[in-house]
């Protein structure tokens, strides 16, 4: 019983590492994207970003991405010194994965115009402290 139980686990990691599943997830990021690009052109990129990039099903689908990656990895261990290059290729990618979670989370976000010579303070949230933006001649 607990042998069937552990070959199912085994069978969905594989599944999920699969390349045939990353094609999936990656055919449908490409078409959301495309979408986007599309809306963003008719729209504007505020709206975009609130449509699509910032949408939970978006960070989902990210999500599956990540999951795939990290699982490919995973069910291939032991690794051998030829898959070195597979490892750090996929260790990569969730690394920015992993960044653009912490900067959608964590990131400030804005643009400030200044004048050569000029001095400029701007408070860009409440929970951040002031910036002091200096343009050197």
């Amino acid at each position: 019983m607990q042998t069937q139980s552990v070959n199912k686990v085994r069978r969905g990691l594989h599944v999920v590492g699969s390349l045939w599943f990353a094609a999936v997830v990656l055919v449908l990021l490409l078409v959301a994207m495309a979408c986007a690009t599309v809306y963003e052109s008719m729209h504007g990129a505020e709206q975009a970003l609130l449509t699509f990039y910032q949408s939970s099903w978006f960070e989902a689908l990210l999500f599956l991405l990540a999951a795939n990656v990290l699982t490919a990895v995973v069910v291939r261990y032991p690794f051998s010194k030829r898959q070195i290059g597979f490892v750090m290729t996929h260790a990569s990618i969730l690394v920015i994965l992993g960044g653009a979670l912490v900067t959608k989370h964590f990131g400030i976000d804005g643009q400030v115009s200044i004048v050569e010579g000029e001095t400029l303070t701007e408070d860009f949230r409440k929970r951040h402290a002031k910036f002091k933006y200096t343009v050197a001649e």
